[in-house]
C-alpha cells in the first residue's frame, strides 16, 4: 500500500482491509524507526559541531596568547 492510498483511505474515512491495514501499520512503524535513526543522527551531528567549535575556540585562544 503506497502512503498516497494510505492518506486518501484516512482523510476521506474509506474503510481498509485487514491486509491493509496490516500494510499501513508496518509503513507508519517503519517511518518512526527511520525518524528515530534521523533523529539520533542529528544529535550526534550537533554534538560533533559542537565540539569541533570548542575546540577552534581553544585553539584561537592559544594562538593570540603565543
Amino acid at each position: 500500500m503506497t502512503p498516497d492510498k494510505i492518506l486518501r483511505n484516512l482523510q476521506h474515512g474509506y474503510l481498509m482491509s485487514l491486509q491493509e491495514q496490516t500494510e499501513a501499520a508496518h509503513y507508519i512503524l517503519a517511518l518512526q524507526e527511520s525518524n528515530r535513526i534521523l533523529q539520533e543522527g542529528i544529535l550526534k551531528y550537533l554534538e560533533e559541531s559542537a565540539a569541533v567549535r570548542r575546540d577552534l575556540t581553544q585553539l584561537r585562544k592559544e594562538f593570540d596568547e603565543t
